[in-house]
């Protein structure tokens, strides 16, 4: 075999090595990105599903910021709810 055909066939199969490793990490990556949407997407609704409970529970008009504390205390006793000036944080 001549030399020149030894070095298109290394050239081929080192450039076959690399084309299916690119393509391998760029299949992963694609689909650990749609993975990573997926479950952002899930906990996005969640998050809304909770607040539109909270906000059905809580109309804005008829609780002040004690009832709150108070609702929220007695849902998670062992948390630490406290009141500042502006919000109700939860722990």
């Amino acid at each position: 075999m001549p030399v020149s055909a030894k070095v298109w066939r290394i050239a081929f199969f080192v450039t076959l090595t690399i084309g299916v490793v690119a393509i391998a990490l760029l299949s992963y990556s694609v689909v650990d990105q749609a993975v990573t949407i997926t479950y952002m997407s899930d906990g996005y609704s969640r998050t809304e599903k909770d607040l539109k409970i909270l906000g059905d529970a809580f109309p804005r008009d008829s609780y002040k910021k004690k009832d709150i504390l108070v609702v929220l205390r007695k849902v998670n006793p062992k948390g630490f709810i406290v009141e500042t000036k502006c919000m109700v944080p939860g722990g």
